[in-house]
C-alpha cells in the first residue's frame, strides 16, 4: 500500500459549528452579583471540572504523534539522559539505518510504534483497552491484572502491558519485549529485560500527553523519561503490511551509509570510541550534546535582539490599557496595576528591562509561542500561567485552558479561542496545527476586549468572534511557496471584514508588505489598522 503522507492530500474542508459569543461585560474592580447570574471564578472552576469528568477518561477514538517523533532522544523531558553501557554502545556503533526491522517486515515494538506518522484506534473497555496499528501491530491492555509468569520466557512483539488508573491518567506497564525490535526509527536498541512504563494524560477532548519511562539494565546505565502529545486523527485506520508495498529502493542503496542519526546522541561510557557511521560529522548534533543549542529553539536567534518597543493606549471605561508590542507573537499588556504577556520569547527580544508578570498566556507549543527560560525570567511566586493543551508537555507547571473555555485569571476575564489550520497541512496530510492543541485569547479589560489570534487561520470560530475592540491576527503566509501555518493577507483581510474590530494589529507577519496589510482593509469603515514592527 502507498504510505499516505506520500500521496497528494486534498483540501479538507471542514464543517465546524459557530459559536457566539456573547459580549464580555466585567467591571474592573467588583465582581458583578451573583444574582444577576454573572459567571464568578467558582461557577467557571465548577463548570469546567464538570466538562472534565465526561472526557478525561474516555481515550476512544483514532489517535497520531504530533508530528513524527521518531527521535527518542530529540523528546527527552528535562533533566534526562540517555547513557549507554558499554555493551550498549558497543551495539550502538554497529547501528546500519537499513537494518531497522521495519524494513524487514518485522512489527515496530511498543514504544517505535507509538511514534509512528501513522494513525492508531483506541478501543476501551472497562477490562481490557485495545490499541490497532496500521503497520500489522496490536496492543492489548489488562487493566488491574497481572502479568503472566511464562512472558519471558515466551516474549511478544508488543511485550504484555496491564494498566491502571492513576487519578485520570492511565498508567501502563508493559514488560517480554522480543528484542528483535528497535526503540525509536534511529537505532536505540533493548534487551529482552526492558521494562516501560507509560502514562497517558488527557489535556483536552482531543490532545493526550505520552510520558514513558524506559528500564533496561543491559543497555542502559539508568532509567529514562521521554514524553510527546498525541492529537486525535481524522483517518481511519487502513491496514499497511509490508507485502502491500514494494521495498524502498534507497535503503538497499544506503546500506552501510546511514548509522544512527539522533540529534543528540547518546552518551558513551569514557572506555568505548564512537565509530558508528557519521559519528565524524560536527554540527548541530555535536553542539547539542555539548549544551551549545536548544533544539526546540529551531530558528536561528536573530542577530540584534529588540529592545525598543512600539507602545499604544486604548482608553477602558476603567482607566487606561497600555499595550506594548514587542516582537513576532509577543505582547504585554498593562492595566490598572496587571501585567499580562502573550508568548514571550527571549531569542526575539530583551525582556530584563519589562516588568515581571501577573499573567502570562501560552498560545502554541512551537519555539515561536513558547519559551520556559523566558517565562520563568518574568514570573513571580504569584504569576499566573495559562496554556494551550501542547503546551503543558513543556510547562508542566501551569493550567490548562481548553477551546472555548473561560477563566477569570489575575483578576481578568480570559477565553480561550480555538486556533488551528484547515488549508494549512505538514508533509504527512495532518494539519500544522490542529484544532484543540492551541488556543488564541480574549482577554477583557474593564470594557474593551482583546483578542490575540496566535498561531492560526481565519477557521470559523475565528470569524464567529464578536465585539472585539482590539485584534492582533497574525499574517506571516502567502500560502505559496511554504506549508499554510497562519493566515495569507486574504485571510487576514477577510477576518477582519468578519470580526470588525475597531483597531487591528497584523502581527508575525513577515515578510509581507505592512503597507499592503493596511491597504487591504482599508475599505472597512470603523477598523483602524496599526502596524507596528512584530515581523
Amino acid at each position: 500500500m502507498i504510505k499516505r503522507f506520500l500521496i497528494p492530500i486534498l483540501e479538507v474542508v471542514t464543517t465546524v459549528g459557530i459559536l457566539t459569543l456573547a459580549p464580555a461585560l466585567v467591571a474592573a474592580q467588583t465582581p458583578a452579583p451573583a444574582a444577576q447570574g454573572a459567571a464568578t471564578p467558582a461557577k467557571e472552576a465548577s463548570a469546567a471540572k464538570d466538562a472534565k469528568e465526561k472526557w478525561a477518561r474516555d481515550f476512544n477514538g483514532v489517535w497520531s504523534a504530533t508530528g513524527a517523533q521518531q527521535d527518542m532522544i530529540a523528546n527527552l523531558l528535562p533533566g534526562q539522559e540517555v547513557s549507554l553501557t558499554k555493551f550498549g554502545a558497543e551495539q550502538y556503533n554497529k547501528i546500519d539505518e537499513a537494518d531497522s526491522p521495519a524494513y524487514k517486515c518485522e512489527p515496530y515494538g511498543p514504544t517505535r510504534i507509538m511514534s509512528s506518522a501513522l494513525p492508531f484506534m483506541i478501543l476501551q473497555q472497562k477490562d481490557q483497552i485495545g490499541m490497532i496499528f496500521e503497520h500489522i501491530d496490536y496492543r492489548i491492555i489488562y487493566m488491574n491484572a497481572k502479568h503472566p509468569a511464562d512472558i519471558v520466557d515466551y516474549p511478544e512483539w508488543e511485550g504484555n502491558s496491564v494498566g491502571y488508573w492513576d487519578g485520570d491518567t492511565l498508567v501502563v506497564d508493559t514488560i517480554g519485549m522480543r528484542e528483535e525490535s528497535w526503540l525509536d526509527s534511529f537505532g536505540l536498541q533493548h534487551s529482552a529485560k526492558l521494562h516501560m512504563i507509560e502514562r497517558y494524560t488527557k489535556t483536552s477532548p482531543d490532545t493526550i500527553i505520552w510520558k514513558v519511562t524506559i528500564d533496561d539494565p543491559v543497555y542502559f546505565t539508568k532509567p529514562f523519561t521521554y514524553a510527546f502529545n498525541f492529537e486525535r486523527d481524522e483517518y481511519r485506520i487502513v491496514p499497511d503490511r509490508c507485502a502491500d508495498t514494494a521495498p524502498d529502493e534507497k535503503y538497499n542503496l544506503n546500506h552501510g551509509r546511514v548509522g544512527p542519526e539522533h540529534r543528540i546522541p547518546p552518551t558513551f561510557p569514557p572506555d568505548v570510541a564512537r565509530t558508528y557511521i557519521g559519528a565524524n560529522k560536527t554540527g548541530p548534533r555535536q553542539a547539542a550534546e555539548e549544551g551549545e543549542i536548544d533544539l526546540r529553539q529551531a530558528k536561528a536567534a536573530p542577530k540584534v535582539k529588540k529592545t525598543k518597543f512600539d507602545e499604544d493606549t486604548v482608553k477602558t471605561a476603567h482607566g487606561d490599557l497600555k499595550i506594548t508590542s514587542i516582537a513576532n507573537y509577543s505582547v504585554m499588556f498593562n492595566y490598572n496595576g496587571k501585567v499580562a504577556y502573550v508568548d514571550p520569547v527571549g531569542r526575539f527580544a530583551d525582556y530584563s528591562q519589562l516588568p515581571k508578570a501577573d499573567l502570562i498566556l501560552v498560545t502554541h507549543d512551537g519555539p515561536n509561542h513558547l519559551d520556559p527560560a523566558t517565562i520563568k525570567s518574568l514570573s513571580t511566586e504569584k504569576t499566573q500561567l495559562i496554556v494551550c493543551p501542547n503546551c503543558y508537555l513543556y510547562l508542566p507547571d501551569s493550567t490548562i485552558m481548553i477551546n472555548d473555555e473561560t477563566k477569570t485569571v489575575a483578576g481578568l476575564k480570559v477565553q480561550a479561542v480555538p486556533a488551528y489550520n484547515i488549508k494549512g497541512r505538514s508533509g504527512n496530510g495532518k494539519p500544522v496545527t490542529p484544532r484543540e492543541s492551541a488556543n488564541g485569547y480574549v482577554v477583557t479589560f474593564g470594557d474593551k476586549r482583546v483578542y490575540v489570534a496566535g498561531e492560526t487561520e481565519n477557521v470559523p470560530e475565528v470569524k464567529a468572534l464578536k465585539q472585539i475592540d482590539v485584534a492582533f491576527l497574525p499574517v506571516n503566509n502567502t500560502g505559496l511557496a511554504f506549508a499554510l501555518k497562519t493566515m495569507t493577507p486574504a485571510m487576514y483581510a477577510d477576518t477582519v471584514k468578519a470580526i470588525h474590530p475597531k483597531i487591528v494589529f497584523p502581527y508575525a507577519y513577515g515578510n509581507n508588505d505592512p503597507k499592503a496589510l493596511t491597504d487591504v482593509v482599508k475599505d472597512e469603515k470603523g477598523t483602524e489598522v496599526r502596524v507596528r514592527d512584530m515581523s
